[in-house]
C-alpha cells in the first residue's frame, strides 16, 4: 500500500505494539510464514512504525508488503519517505532455537546457522537486484527516484536462546557489515519490540504533529 501520508493512530499503534509484545511473551519460538508474517500482515499502524527506526525518516508515506521487487523478489517489508529517497528494507526470518547460531560443539563453539546466512543472503539478493535496475524506469516509477538510500533490516530469533557472547556477536556483525555499501541492523524479536517501545514513548510527539499538520 502506498500513502500520501501515513497518519498514525496512537491508540491503534499501542494496541499493535502491546500485541507484538503478547506474541512474544507467549511463544518461545515463531514460524516464519505462520506466525510472523501473519502477525505483521494484520497490522498496518506496527509494520509502518518500523520505518521509525531508521533515523533518516522523518514521514513515512511508502508502506509495502510482501510485493513483487521487478518480479524477482519478494521483500517481507518495505517502508520509506519517498520525497527523501529514504528506504528501510526488511527481512523477517523464524525465531527458533538455532535460528542465528548452531548448536554448541563438544568444544562449546558455535557457528553462524543457516538461517541467519540465507536472511543475509535474501537482503544481498534484492540490493544486487536493485542495483541493476536503479535507471530503469520501472524503477523510478515504484520509488520515486534513480537513487535511493537504503537501510537493511534483519529480524531474527530470540534472545532467551543465547548463550555466552552471542549477544554480543550480534552487535558486533551489525555494527560492522554492510552490503552493497548499505548500513545493515541485525534485531532478535525482542530488540525490535524494545526499540519499538522506547520510540512509541520518546517520539510520540512527533507522529502528533505529524497528525496535526495533516488536519
Amino acid at each position: 500500500m502506498i500513502n500520501p501520508n501515513y497518519i498514525f493512530d496512537r491508540d491503534e499503534l499501542k494496541k499493535e505494539l502491546d500485541e507484538f509484545g503478547t506474541l512474544l511473551k507467549d511463544n518461545t519460538s515463531l514460524k516464519e510464514r505462520d506466525d510472523i508474517l501473519k502477525f505483521f500482515s494484520e497490522r498496518n499502524h506496527l509494520s509502518a512504525f518500523i520505518g521509525r527506526c531508521n533515523g533518516k525518516i522523518d514521514r513515512i508515506d511508502y508502506v509495502k508488503r510482501e510485493f513483487s521487487l521487478f518480479r524477482k523478489y519478494i521483500p517481507d517489508l518495505v517502508v520509506g519517505q519517498i520525497d527523501k529517497a529514504q528506504y528501510t528494507f526488511v527481512e523477517f526470518e523464524d525465531a527458533s532455537e538455532n535460528s542465528i547460531f548452531t548448536s554448541p560443539t563438544n568444544s562449546g563453539k558455535t557457528s553462524w546457522a543457516p538461517r541467519f546466512g540465507a536472511g543475509i543472503g535474501q537482503l544481498s539478493d534484492w540490493m544486487m537486484e536493485i542495483d541493476s535496475q536503479k535507471n530503469q524506469k520501472s524503477f523510478h516509477t515504484e520509488f520515486g527516484a534513480h537513487e535511493i538510500d537504503i537501510e537493511l533490516m534483519l529480524v531474527i530469533g530470540r534472545e532467551q536462546f543465547f548463550i555466552d557472547d552471542q549477544l554480543d556477536r550480534i552487535k558486533c556483525f551489525s555494527r560492522s557489515v554492510k552490503i552493497y555499501g548499505k548500513n545493515l541492523s541485525v534485531y532478535t524479536f525482542d530488540s525490535l519490540f524494545e526499540a519499538l517501545s522506547t520510540k512509541f514513548e520518546t517520539n510520540w510527539g512527533e507522529l502528533a504533529d505529524e497528525i496535526n499538520e495533516d488536519e
